[in-house]
C-alpha cells in the first residue's frame, strides 16, 4: 500500500488508466518536493535520463513521470552521456551554465630564431645564402679572397624583372615565409624540420630588398610578385612548398589558392607541374 499516486509512482509503479478510479494525493503534510520520491534527492530543474535514454526537461509531459532515471545539471552532459534529444515541446532544458568563456589555447609566440641561422651542410664556408647566389647568377660569381661570400655577378629579381650586379643589393626570399608557416604548423615542428625549411633552396629567391619588404610574410592571395610574367610559376611554387611541409591551410584559403593558380596559369595546374616550368632550368627542381 501506498499514502498516494506520487508515491506508489516513485516506486515504478505505472500510471492507471483513464477511469481506473480517483487517484488520492499524498499526505498534504508532505513537503511538495518529498512527493516526488526519488526526485527528492535531486534538486527541480535538473535533466533526467531515463532508462530508456531519452533526456527528460522540467515542464515535460513525462519529466515528472520519470522516477528511475540518471540526473544530470543539463541537456549537454546529458547528451554528452549518451542520451537522446527529447522530442519537441518536452519541457525548457537547462544549458550548460555560461560562466567564464573558456580561454582559448594560445599559440606559441612567433620566434624567428626557432628556424635557426644559414646552414653550411657541406662545410665549404658558403653559407645557404651564398651558395643561393652562386647558384642563382647568370654569370660567374666574384667572391671574397676565402672564397666564402658572394660579391658581385648577375642575378635577376624574379618578383621585378630587374638585373643586379651587387649581392648586397639582394635579399634571399623565402617563397612561403617563415612567419607564415609558422602559423600553420611549423610552431610544432621539430628544430632540425624547421632550419631544414629555412634552408631549402627550393623555397629561396634572391630578390630586390625592397620588393621582399612589400612582400613581408603575405602568400600569394595577399600579395603577387609585380613581374606578372612569373606569377604562375611563384603560386605553383608557393603551392609546391607548402604540401612538401604539410602546412595546414584553412579550407577557405587553400581553395582561394588554387583559384588564383588557375587564373595566373590560365587553366587548372598541380604545384607538381612546377619542374616543367622556366625556374625548374636555374637547378631548383623540387623533389
Amino acid at each position: 500500500p501506498y499514502d498516494g499516486i506520487a508515491a506508489c509512482l516513485a516506486s515504478g509503479g505505472r500510471e492507471p488508466q483513464r477511469g481506473q478510479g480517483d487517484c488520492g494525493s499524498s499526505d498534504s503534510t508532505v513537503a511538495p518536493d518529498a512527493e516526488l520520491g526519488v526526485d527528492d534527492a535531486v534538486p527541480r530543474g535538473e535533466v533526467k535520463k531515463s532508462q530508456s535514454g531519452i533526456c527528460h526537461c522540467p515542464g515535460g509531459q513525462f519529466y515528472d513521470r520519470t522516477t528511475n532515471f540518471t540526473p544530470f545539471d543539463n541537456i549537454d552532459a546529458c547528451l554528452a552521456s549518451g542520451g537522446r534529444e527529447p522530442q519537441r515541446g518536452q519541457g525548457v532544458c537547462p544549458a550548460e551554465p555560461v560562466g567564464e568563456p573558456a580561454a582559448m589555447p594560445v599559440p606559441a609566440r612567433y620566434d624567428r630564431d626557432a628556424f635557426g641561422e644559414w646552414s653550411d651542410e657541406d662545410g665549404d664556408c658558403q653559407n645557404t645564402r651564398h651558395e643561393v647566389l652562386v647558384a642563382r647568377s647568370l654569370d660567374p660569381v666574384e667572391l671574397t679572397e676565402d672564397g666564402c661570400l658572394a660579391v658581385s655577378g648577375r642575378w635577376q629579381d624574379h618578383y621585378t624583372g630587374e638585373l643586379f650586379r651587387s649581392a648586397t643589393r639582394l635579399d634571399i626570399d623565402h617563397v612561403v615565409p617563415l612567419f607564415y608557416a609558422w602559423e600553420r604548423g611549423a610552431e610544432s615542428w621539430e628544430p632540425e624540420k624547421r632550419q631544414r625549411f629555412a634552408n631549402d633552396p627550393a623555397n629561396l629567391l634572391p630578390v630586390d630588398s625592397t620588393a621582399n619588404r612589400a612582400k613581408g610574410a603575405s602568400g600569394p592571395t595577399e600579395w603577387m610578385p609585380p613581374a606578372e610574367e612569373f606569377g604562375c610559376e611563384y603560386v605553383l611554387r608557393f603551392a609546391r612548398v607548402n604540401d612538401r611541409y604539410g602546412l595546414r591551410l584553412a579550407a577557405d584559403e587553400a581553395e582561394a589558392l588554387e583559384r588564383l593558380t588557375a587564373e595566373m596559369c590560365d587553366g587548372p595546374v598541380s604545384p607538381h607541374d612546377l619542374n616543367k616550368n622556366s625556374g625548374a632550368a636555374n637547378g631548383d627542381e623540387i623533389e
